[in-house]
């Protein structure tokens, strides 16, 4: 993060790092003019705790724009949300998540995961699932509800599944779902 004693320590720029995000998927990387709006436009800014002090979408894009160490630290890569909120007043059409995507899939490609991630990424490796279990249990999660099997006749499950889902959840029916949200989440 810009400021504390680190500000004049110098660092060094990497070309390399650079094509190689943008090689990743990040074709609107160096469109960036650094105004700021993206920051202020971050969600995160409004929720309480470590995240929000330390988690600056334009300084991340600065860094990666630079090829410099420090846009791949976890709190700071994988606490985007990727919600695209950054990206919606840009001035320069700034494709920000897409940024974001490909600095995480090269970070990822490159045999570095975040920790919090590295075991479902080895069950998913390992297992054909997240959740660390057999590949054979891995719709076990669906017994109970009405969701129809799985095959190559069918539409596309998610599609299916999510409406059951959401009639089941007594607080997304309810009038009172939006209660306790702010302003900014109706």
């Amino acid at each position: 993060m810009p400021g504390g004693d680190d500000r004049m320590e110098p660092r060094i720029v990497s070309t390399e790092m650079r094509d190689y995000i943008v090689g990743m998927g990040a074709a609107t990387l160096n469109h960036c003019m650094q105004c700021g709006l993206c920051t202020g436009l971050c969600p995160w800014r409004l929720v309480p705790g470590e995240t929000s002090r330390t988690f600056n979408i334009r300084y991340m894009q600065r860094l990666a724009q630079m090829g410099m160490e420090g846009f791949e630290n976890e709190k700071m890569l994988f606490g985007c949300s990727t919600c695209g909120l950054c990206q919606s007043h840009c001035p320069r059409k700034v494709k920000i998540v897409d940024n974001v995507r490909a600095m995480r899939a090269g970070i990822v490609g490159a045999g570095i995961p975040p920790a919090h991630l590295r075991t479902v990424l080895g069950s998913a490796h390992a297992n054909g699932n997240p959740w660390s279990g057999r590949r054979e249990a891995r719709t076990a999660w669906k017994h109970g509800l009405d969701v129809p099997d799985y095959g190559p006749r069918q539409g596309l499950l998610p599609f299916r599944v999510l409406p059951l889902l959401l009639r089941r959840s007594k607080r997304y029916n309810s009038p009172e779902r939006f209660q306790d949200c702010s302003p900014m989440q109706r």
